[in-house]
């Protein structure tokens, strides 16, 4: 995959679709989709989500990457972002840097040694909330009626074999 993105004359393979025109890479609704899914509003709980882009637009957004970002800081999302084209389109590297940076999380160029390790001490430093409830131990030691007969069938075939010596 990384070797992918030194391409010269031709797109990689699993880039397909990406670059097929209008909507093809809409950045903004992309991320108000993903912060969109988050269940349970109301909670206080910590929400992350990674964005892989390289914030090249293709197509006509309904939201821009700016307005996405808002939302996000608005619904308490931290936004990383891995950017594969880091430094090659400096324009847009540094709009999706600003954007992060407005969720309160930030942007990384996808070829930097310390990318993954950091993101992943990011997410763990921030405050995780406990479910609400009291702890319940389940235990299930109750095996079923199918076990039992296949387990007597099994060693009646068994004693049945060596009777006969098969």
């Amino acid at each position: 995959m990384k070797k992918s993105f030194d391409y010269v004359d031709e797109y990689p393979e699993h880039w397909a679709g990406t670059l097929t025109g209008a909507g093809a890479s809409l950045i903004g609704d992309g991320l108000t989709s993903c912060v969109m899914g988050f269940d349970h509003e109301g909670e206080e709980r910590s929400r992350t989500v990674i964005l892989a882009t390289d914030n090249e637009l293709q197509g006509a957004p309904t939201v821009t990457l700016d307005q996405a970002a808002a939302y996000a800081k608005k619904q308490k999302v931290r936004v990383y972002a891995i950017n594969p084209a880091d430094g090659v389109s400096k324009k847009e590297s540094e709009e999706l840097s600003k954007a992060m940076v407005e969720t309160g999380g930030r942007s990384y160029a996808l070829r930097e040694s310390m990318t993954v390790p950091d993101i992943i001490a990011k997410v763990q430093q921030q405050e995780a909330t406990l479910l609400k409830g009291s702890q319940q131990l389940v235990e299930t030691d109750s095996p079923d009626l199918w076990i039992g007969i296949f387990a007597v069938l099994g060693f009646t075939w068994i004693l049945v074999a060596w009777r006969i010596r098969l």
